[in-house]
C-alpha cells in the first residue's frame, strides 16, 4: 500500500474555510492583463485615497524645504503661502488712502514689500491700516 500512495500524484489542498461557488478555487491569471483586469477599482480607489494626501504632504513639504531644486529656495526660506485676498485689500487700502503708491516705480517698491512679506501679508495689512486708519479716504479716483 506504501508503493501505491508514491504513485498517486497529489493535489493542492484548499483552504478549509474558503467556499467557493463550484467549490474549486478561482482559476489564477495566466498573463498581465489578466491580472489587470482582476483587480477591482473600488481597491484601487481606496489605495489612491490614502496614498495621494501622503504624496501631495510630501511634495509639498520637500518644495518648502527647498530640496526640489533652485525654483523653490524662495520657499526654503520660511515662507509661508501667498495671501493674495490680503495683498488685494492691501491695494485697496492705497487706492483709497494713497494712490500714487500703485503707480510707476511706487508700485514696484510695494510689490517688493509685499514679497518681503509673502505668507505673512495680514501683518503688512495691519500696519498699512494702522498708518492710514487717522486719515480720511481720498474721493479723486482716477
Amino acid at each position: 500500500m506504501a508503493a501505491d500512495d508514491e504513485n498517486v500524484p497529489r493535489r493542492r489542498r484548499e483552504p478549509k474555510d474558503v467556499e467557493y461557488d463550484d467549490g474549486r478555487a478561482p482559476p489564477k491569471p495566466k498573463t498581465l492583463l489578466d491580472y489587470v483586469r482582476s483587480i477591482s477599482l473600488l481597491h484601487v480607489f481606496f489605495l489612491l485615497l490614502f496614498v495621494l494626501p501622503t504624496i501631495f504632504g510630501m511634495y509639498e513639504w520637500l518644495a518648502s524645504h527647498g530640496y526640489l531644486g533652485a525654483a523653490n529656495v524662495a520657499s526654503s526660506r520660511g515662507r509661508g503661502r501667498v495671501n493674495w485676498a490680503a495683498r488685494e485689500s492691501i491695494k485697496a487700502v492705497y487706492r483709497d488712502y494713497n494712490p500714487e503708491k500703485l503707480k510707476g516705480k511706487e508700485l514696484e517698491k510695494l510689490n517688493a514689500i509685499m514679497d518681503k512679506y509673502a505668507g505673512r501679508e495680514d501683518i503688512l495689512l495691519r500696519k498699512v491700516v494702522t498708518k492710514y486708519k487717522s486719515q480720511k479716504p481720498r474721493d479723486d479716483y482716477d
